[in-house]
């Protein structure tokens, strides 16, 4: 190359953005208004795990999506805030911001108390914004070279008619979706993501929130993201663990009714992490809050050491992230940080938070585990055990007895409900008898859909009583929810199969449309809860009629199947817990919905849309 060249090309060369927490951190000011306890010099050596959360917004990190579950007053806004200001300078696309479910939420706690204080506060930023002071308002900022759009999730025209190439929502876990089987419509935390798909492949999405329910599209998110821990090592023996409250592996966050065995005991033998003195009581018996914030300190979980607050800022500047769902893409990041990670909290104060609850009914550990361990909370409203679908089980001295394969001696029509996988598809035969009481007769899987097919001409089964005449299913249903046109194809081809698909309203029943492109076939929607309710609930825990039978000689591949079942919530709020491998709980579930479309006392549940 010439001399000429050497000197021409770094004049025309394009550098690469700054990493967003070395920009932010050797740029920004933080105005009062904004954080009064950490005004002047933006500085995040005392929480250093901030680093990598805020570095997912450089356009060049191949991050896409970052959702971070985080503990309350531990910078979730604050980051977001952050990150927006950082886009604004390099890389900039039109950003929209969701604050919670209100306008006047977003409003006075994004834009009034953090966004535009840090941008009137910072020459860097304040340059960016219009000349004309009524286009920096507190919804909608003009910027030099792309506009900020503030907004409350309920605003569905502002969630629905605008394109951005950033879209931050804080607060996610408070947005929520109410909908019918009538008036079915995508979650607003969707609404608000689908905005980008114009900026597809440049898109950057962001989700903050302390979590609440486990069912919430923000924590599935999380989970179904790298959900990433921050590792710390030990100060003596250097073993690296994350901060919690942990089973005694040092790999499982406890569960609630764990945590509640340490509430009587400040060193119970499943867990090794935040102790105190057992015996600091007063002479009543209830803890003495003094004694208890005096012996309070940490225990490694992989060596029993003793960790007091002294060593956790040297903890911090070492950690090491660990990626807790290996499957995931490191374009899908997710994070969470519990509030063990706040330099400023003491392991004396969440000691006393967590025995001075204050409540008889487990709301005060509720806030506990949401706020301070960045956990959902479980608040199992039916339980269905291992035991209870075993109970469906016909004795075999019963007046009713039947074994697998055959049909027991009541009158009715045989139907297949099947599940559709990746790896195999799962499908139960049974009969639906007068009552709509459901009967298994079979059940095995098959690989792929042409398998399925095949096997109908196999479903002839006897009655109980030996009878010659054999009895063959009159029709199926299968689950389009996945790799939906390959069903649709497979059961116009079948012309036996029906599919079926599943709606997240929160009430309804069932409702069929034609589906214009595969003459010959309807599509049953239904909604998945109120079946879950049938079966799970009414049939198998609560043995109500209709009911749910099962042969004799059952085998444990199918209890495992409808196994694992949890309805968490009440009320509008109450939702399944999403099940792996309840592939023949699906293909039961079915059955149920054959159960409907059959009866002669249930009507649809809706228009078909």
């Amino acid at each position: 190359m010439s001399r000429l060249g050497k000197q021409v090309k770094p004049s025309f060369r394009f550098d690469l953005s700054p990493q967003p927490s070395k920009w932010c951190e050797e740029n920004l000011i933080i105005p009062r208004k904004m954080s009064p306890r950490s005004a002047g010099k933006l500085s995040l050596r005392s929480t250093p795990w901030a680093r990598p959360i805020l570095d997912c917004w450089h356009p060049e990190s191949g991050v896409r999506r970052c959702n971070v579950a985080i503990a309350v007053q531990m910078l979730k806004t604050f980051l977001m805030c952050l990150g927006i200001t950082y886009r604004m300078k390099f890389s900039p696309v039109p950003q929209m911001i969701v604050g919670g479910m209100a306008e006047k939420f977003a409003r006075r706690e994004i834009s009034e108390k953090r966004l535009h204080p840090l941008i009137n506060a910072n020459p860097i930023l304040a340059a960016l914004k219009p000349h004309d002071s009524h286009q920096f308002r507190l919804l909608e900022m003009a910027m030099a070279y792309a506009p900020i759009l503030v907004t409350g999730a309920g605003s569905d025209t502002n969630l629905a008619g605008s394109t951005q190439g950033i879209v931050a929502i804080d607060e996610a876990s408070k947005i929520e979706m109410y909908s019918s089987l009538e008036a079915q419509e995508a979650h607003p935390i969707r609404l608000a993501e689908d905005r980008t798909k114009d900026y597809i492949g440049q898109e950057f999405i962001w989700k903050s929130s302390t979590p609440n329910s486990p069912n919430h599209i923000f924590w599935q998110d999380v989970e179904a993201g790298t959900y990433t821990h921050f590792y710390v090592p030990c100060p003596h023996c250097g073993e690296y663990f994350k901060f919690e409250f942990e089973a005694a592996n040092g790999d499982k966050a406890l569960t609630p009714g764990e945590l509640e065995k340490t509430s009587g005991d400040g060193q119970p033998d499943i867990y090794r992490s935040l102790v105190w003195d057992p015996d600091s009581r007063n002479a009543d018996g209830t803890w003495n809050e003094v004694k208890v914030r005096e012996s309070a300190h940490y225990v490694c979980p992989k060596n029993g050491c003793k960790i007091v607050d002294t060593d956790k800022p040297a903890m911090l500047q070492a950690f090491e992230e660990k990626h807790l769902n290996e499957k995931a893409s490191m374009a899908d990041r997710s994070f969470r940080v519990p509030s063990f990670y706040k330099p400023s909290r003491t392991f004396a104060d969440l000691s006393w938070a967590f025995l001075d609850r204050g409540d008889l009914f487990n709301t005060g550990l509720q806030v506990l585990y949401n706020h301070e361990y960045a956990l959902p909370w479980e608040d199992i409203d039916v339980n269905v055990k291992d035991e209870d679908i075993w109970d469906c089980v016909v004795a075999k001295n019963s007046d009713i007895a039947y074994q697998r394969g055959q049909v027991p001696r009541v009158p009715g029509k045989l139907v297949v409900g099947a599940d559709w996988g990746e790896k195999e598809t799962h499908w139960v035969v049974a009969l639906i008898d007068r009552e709509e009481n459901i009967w298994v007769v079979d059940w095995g899987t098959v690989d792929g859909l042409e398998a399925l097919i095949r096997e109908k001409s196999k479903w002839r089964y006897r009655r109980a009583e030996n009878s010659k005449k054999g009895l063959t299913p009159v029709f199926g249903f299968l689950d389009s929810g996945a790799n939906t046109i390959e069903i649709y194809k497979a059961c116009q081809r079948s012309r036996f199969f029906l599919p079926t698909k599943g709606s997240d309203a929160n009430t309804g029943g069932w409702h069929r449309s034609a589906l214009d492109n595969y003459p010959g076939i309807e599509l049953y929607v239904f909604v998945d809860k109120t079946a879950k309710d049938d079966l799970y609930e009414n049939r198998i825990k609560r043995k109500k009629s209709p009911g749910l039978f099962l042969p004799s000689n059952t085998t444990a591949d199918l209890i495992f199947g409808l196994s694992g079942q949890k309805r968490l919530d009440k009320g509008v709020h109450a939702k399944w817990k999403k099940v792996k491998s309840d592939h023949y709980g699906d293909a039961v579930k079915n059955i149920v919905i054959a159960s409907w479309v059959a009866s002669p006392t249930r009507v649809s549940g809706g228009k078909a849309g």
